[in-house]
């Protein structure tokens, strides 16, 4: 998925382009501002990777070009593109190395130029082929860890973001909410503080995480204040084995008990 962000601070364009970037099945638009201030306070808290920024050029509190150069510094994966009604800015554009430069009024096929120019820098295909999710070894009994389809041992930067990980497995999918989270892993702490911490550990495990070829596992969802799931395919969990097993022995006795009673009361 292709996270964008645009920038505008006349609100019927951003609305248009909005719209625009929903009619592309691969794009994720992760936000729209009408204001520099408002994308680089989102940019600097946000965990979520950002993959392509629309600036628009003349805004009032900051130009197009110096919020480009921010953005870059904050984030130097992030790529950027242009929109403004003025020609004579291309020339300024790819000095911060914009994939393209998009002349307003905005059309459909600008941004199917401008996504195609993205993919093809990056080598960025469908979510689907591009995550491998399968092979995934889970260890939970002792400490907690995950095994590569190759058998590797995932290391992660700190205790807390293999932490966040086995709770997120822990519930199977579900989506938890910042909250929960929050009093369960830092409970008594610094509410400020603690969010803060929160933001910074999912972004440092998804780091992690893409280090080893495992991207997009976690998402996030913005409505009722915030929560996180987990999405992986695992081959092996030993707490999963161990209660089907568990679960068949149980099975086979309640059997056994049926059978011997059905002995007993035919004599």
């Amino acid at each position: 998925m292709i996270r964008i962000i645009a920038v505008d601070d006349e609100q019927p364009a951003l609305r248009r382009v909005g719209k625009l970037l929903e009619q592309f099945p691969q794009v994720q638009v992760s936000g729209l501002f009408d204001k520099s201030t408002a994308c680089l306070e989102y940019i600097l808290t946000e965990p979520d990777r950002i993959d392509l920024a629309l600036l628009d050029m003349e805004m009032p509190t900051m130009h197009g070009l110096e919020l480009a150069r921010r953005l870059q510094e904050c984030r130097p994966e992030i790529h950027i593109a242009f929109l403004t009604a003025y020609e004579g800015y291309a020339k300024s554009a790819f000095e911060v190395e914009a994939i393209d430069f998009l002349l307003k009024p905005i059309l459909q096929d600008d941004l199917d130029r401008t996504i195609g120019r993205f993919v093809k820098r990056t080598g960025s295909k469908d979510e689907a082929t591009n995550q491998p999710k399968r092979g995934i070894a889970v260890q939970r009994f002792g400490p907690f860890n995950v095994l590569t389809e190759n058998g590797d041992m995932i290391r992660f930067r700190n205790s807390k973001s293999k932490e966040i990980l086995a709770y997120l497995h822990h519930h199977r999918g579900k989506p938890v909410s910042k909250a929960q989270m929050m009093e369960n892993i830092w409970y008594g702490q610094d509410e400020q503080r603690t969010q803060a911490n929160l933001y910074t550990t999912i972004y440092q495990l998804r780091k992690d995480l893409e280090a080893w070829g495992l991207s997009d596992l976690i998402s996030q969802t913005k409505t009722a204040g915030g929560s996180y799931s987990l999405h992986w395919q695992t081959s092996f969990d030993d707490v999963d084995s161990y209660e089907e097993e568990l679960r068949l022995f149980k099975r086979k006795s309640s059997l056994t008990h049926a059978l011997k009673a059905s002995v007993q009361n035919s004599r």
